[in-house]
């Protein structure tokens, strides 16, 4: 395997995380969350600052998303790319204050959107390529960020 597609697929399973069971929970507990966290404790970003990171994130996620569907043979939308998940759930804490109990509330409401696909969730998911496979985590995690806005 040369080093190009190594790293793309390191990148868009999540660190691996796409090859645990419930990857998709796996990949947002294990590297979205601590990540989100991360961002909001020790960089202390601004609203602004996070925003801006949640769209780079985005835009990188896109692109490996493309160049990485082919390689998995079984689906348009494989279990194993999980980077939409970590991407999605960056959107859900864009701004969101170091407080610990508030990432769990994201976690939680951020999962269940993703995974009951209610909604516009479910409908983003229909759109065609990398687009549908990201685009209905971001809508989870727009929600999810509002909802905990009102909290």
């Amino acid at each position: 395997m040369n080093s190009k597609r190594a790293l793309i697929l390191f990148c868009v399973t999540g660190c691996g995380t796409g090859y645990l069971p419930a990857s998709g929970t796996c990949a947002t507990l294990f590297v979205g969350l601590p990540l989100a966290y991360y961002l909001s404790s020790k960089i202390a970003l601004s609203v602004v600052s996070s925003l801006m990171f949640a769209l780079t994130s985005t835009s990188v996620a896109l692109l490996l998303i493309h160049y990485a569907v082919p390689l998995f043979t079984n689906s348009s939308d494989p279990e194993e790319i999980v980077i939409d998940e970590i991407v999605g759930f960056l959107w859900a804490c864009v701004g969101l204050q170091y407080e610990p109990y508030r990432f769990a509330i994201a976690f939680l409401l951020f999962r269940f959107f993703d995974v009951s696909k209610w909604g516009p969730v479910g409908y983003m998911e229909r759109l065609p390529g990398a687009w549908g496979i990201l685009g209905d985590d971001i809508v989870a995690g727009l929600i999810t960020r509002c909802i905990i806005c009102l909290i």
